[in-house]
């Protein structure tokens, strides 16, 4: 939309989660946005959902599906790695390497092994 806007001959002037404001190219100066890119002007951040990766390959960030009535999340439920695997691979023994071979081939973690 902000490209299309800028083709038509509008500006950028605010974002809000549903909608998109543009104005006449003439009148933006008025509104004094020195940068008027969507992802400048867009700040509303309650309905992202960011899961992250730590250290010891459990999800951490947000707990709950934010549009599933709040539904919570059950990180146990959304491991990739059995918990005898969440490590550093380079502290693998043998045996678990093995195993995590087996593991990635069978939940297709990786494209070739």
């Amino acid at each position: 939309m902000y490209n299309l806007g800028k083709r038509k001959g509008y500006e950028l002037v605010a974002c809000t989660h549903l909608n998109a404001f543009f104005v006449a190219k003439e009148y933006y100066p008025l509104f004094e946005i020195k940068d008027n890119r969507p992802k400048i002007l867009y700040t509303d951040t309650s309905a992202q959902m960011r899961i992250f990766n730590n250290w010891h390959a459990s999800p951490s960030g947000c707990q709950k599906l934010l549009w599933h009535l709040n539904y919570p999340i059950k990180q146990e439920k959304m491991q990739v790695l059995p918990r005898y695997l969440r490590k550093f691979p380079d502290n693998y023994n043998r045996f678990e390497f093995l195993l995590f071979l087996v593991y990635a081939r069978r939940y297709k973690l990786v494209r070739e092994l």
